[in-house]
């Protein structure tokens, strides 16, 4: 059996005689019909290596029915008469992951069948059980707290920042606290996460988060109102008016243990199949303030119609959370009413206008500003003055064995500031031109990653360098100064392709399956966040696994295990990865190299 993985599929190329898998197809029953084959295999647990008894196999063909069978009690399934074709695979078994949760749970194969060779067998399928966090929500006198969202995130490393972040776990959704004020959340792979609490004791009323403390005075006036009959309960449910000169309070989202911030949350480890119990969260109340802000143009005019992000920067711990939007009014002014304690990026973006008002400052043009806050319980006002940035402009050139003559209908290129990805109006999209020019206007001034992206009949071309000034983006960043138009970018495209691919073993030549293997740069100076000179791969049912299109140069090749997602993107980590040992190469430009390792696996040092 020969396969290899391109485009995220594995390639299998079948090669067993009849009599390889008689023994096993006689046990299951049934015949082979002439001019098909049989396609079987086994699922087994991916920490245990035990067989998965009664998991679901399904198989679907690319155009065609889709197929499904049940493992017996040694996890073994077998689909019969397949016609030749490209089929893929998956199993799946309540208690496991789902496809959505891990890699680990969908094996995928592309099986090209000779038809003459009669049957594919081995093929291995690994299904992981679910982990699961679990705990009791309290609020603030010690209760159990019913009725509570609670919310957990996965840390990550940024691949564009190489900063941790939090994200939310695909496929599985919030739970709700029981009337005990337990939780459970159920199918998460093993990993680094925050767990969140969100409540809202108001039922809706006053808006949903935000209330005010009542004074000792005024709650027993509000008593003796309703003693005397003379108080309306509903009117006062439904007040939603905020007096300023009280302090505001907000039914914000608490992190385990306790905590309002998210850069103060407590990380939670949760080891694969396993349920982590105790992660307990008390609710309080966060205070907050009012932040107002005015948006200018250059000339210092008002700018209206501009949208406003409130950003919660906590680069330290979780990157940076959006945290609401508003957008100015005729006068250039927003609000955002009840801000909790901490530190933010506000950016106010306006997109391009096709029918300016007269007198705007900013005209038809795309503009975006910043400013940081720090709020400490007290309503502050910030000033934000949006800018028309600069154009970078350059041209695309092919260099190649083919000719390109299809035009560049399938190029893409974007420029997003190297802070953060996250902030959507760093995110620019430029005007490519039938000659190969191409212009993006609007860059405020910063640094960039420029990120080239081919696609229909430009797929099959891949981008070699950006070059200006001698210097190429493509394994840097692009510096935009104020007031400072950029020409000269030259953008190159080849239709050389590399490739590093070969097969993981053991000592006694048995397939290594499950692996992860980083290759990343001999030369430390490309050891950074994005970097297209770092790639990572699992390793193939069978062993077998390929990277592509990496750039030329001196490279370094480890496999590990439970390496934390994204890892590879952090500098440090590739530091420690290269005191580790691991197998050197040099890439040339277009080559086809193939690497078997034969590996004793490391742990990963993060």
């Amino acid at each position: 059996m020969i396969g290899h993985r391109l485009g995220g599929f594995l390639f299998i190329v079948m090669c067993f005689g009849a009599s390889g898998v008689a023994a096993f197809q006689s046990s299951l029953g049934g015949s082979q019909q002439p001019g098909t084959a049989d396609l079987s295999g086994v699922v087994v647990d991916s920490l245990a290596m035990l067989p998965v008894r009664r998991a679901t196999v399904q198989i679907e063909k690319t155009s065609g029915p889709r197929l499904a069978t049940v493992t017996d009690d040694l996890g073994r399934f077998v689909f019969r008469s397949l016609v030749e074709g490209t089929y893929f695979i998956r199993a799946s078994k309540t208690g496991y992951l789902s496809p959505a949760g891990t890699d680990e749970s969908s094996a995928r194969h592309r099986v090209i069948h000779d038809i003459g060779r009669q049957a594919a067998a081995n093929i291995r399928l690994t299904l992981t059980k679910e982990s699961v966090v679990s705990g009791v929500v309290r609020d603030s006198f010690g209760r159990p707290a019913p009725e509570v969202f609670v919310h957990v995130y996965r840390r990550v490393i940024a691949p564009d920042t190489g900063h941790v972040d939090f994200v939310p776990v695909t496929g599985v959704s919030r739970a709700t606290t029981d009337e005990r004020g337990a939780y459970r959340v159920s199918g998460l792979p093993a990993g680094k996460y925050i767990v969140a609490a969100q409540w809202d004791p108001t039922g809706g009323f006053v808006g949903g988060t935000e209330v005010q403390m009542l004074s000792a005075a005024e709650l027993t006036k509000l008593q003796e109102a309703l003693r005397s009959g003379s108080g309306r309960p509903a009117v006062l449910a439904r007040q939603t008016s905020i007096d300023t000169t009280k302090a505001v309070v907000a039914f914000a989202p608490v992190y385990h243990p306790s905590a309002v911030a998210v850069s103060d949350a407590s990380t939670v480890v949760v080891p694969s199949s396993q349920e982590v119990r105790g992660i307990d969260i008390d609710l309080r109340l966060a205070p907050t303030s009012k932040l107002d802000g005015m948006a200018y143009g250059p000339n210092g005019v008002p700018v209206s119609r501009a949208g406003v992000l409130l950003l919660e920067a906590a680069p330290t711990k979780l990157g940076i959370m959006q945290s609401g939007s508003t957008a100015t009014d005729a006068e250039g002014r927003f609000s955002f009413p009840a801000v909790r304690e901490g530190k933010y990026i506000v950016v106010a973006v306006r997109p391009p206008q096709s029918q300016p008002i007269s007198g705007d400052p900013l005209g038809s043009s795309h503009g975006r500003g910043f400013a940081e806050v720090s709020m400490l319980g007290l309503n502050q006002t910030v000033a934000l003055t949006i800018a028309v940035g600069a154009t970078v402009a350059g041209g695309v050139v092919f260099e190649g064995a083919r000719q390109q003559t299809d035009g560049l209908d399938g190029l893409r290129l974007t420029l997003t500031d190297s802070r953060s990805p996250r902030i959507p109006a760093l995110h620019l999209e430029p005007e490519i031109r039938a000659d190969g020019t191409f212009s993006i206007v609007g860059v405020l001034p910063g640094t960039y990653r420029l990120g080239v992206k081919l696609e229909g009949r430009l797929a099959a071309w891949r981008a070699k360098s950006a070059v200006r000034e001698d210097q190429d983006i493509l394994d840097g960043v692009l510096e935009v100064r104020s007031n400072e138009d950029i020409s000269g970018l030259t953008i190159t495209l080849t239709d050389r392709h590399t490739e590093v691919s070969g097969s993981v073993r053991d000592a006694d030549g048995n397939p290594v399956p499950d692996l992860q293997l980083i290759v990343f740069s001999g030369e430390k100076k490309f050891w950074r966040p994005a970097s297209r000179r770092t790639q990572q791969f699992k390793v193939d049912p069978d062993g077998r696994y390929l990277f592509h299109d990496l750039p030329s140069g001196p490279y370094f090749l480890i496999a590990l295990r439970d390496v934390e997602p994204g890892s590879w993107h952090d500098p440090a980590v590739l530091e420690e990865l290269a005191k580790q040992n691991p197998i050197s190469f040099q890439l040339a430009e277009g080559e086809k190299k193939v690497l078997d390792i034969q590996t004793a696996v490391r742990k990963s040092p993060y």
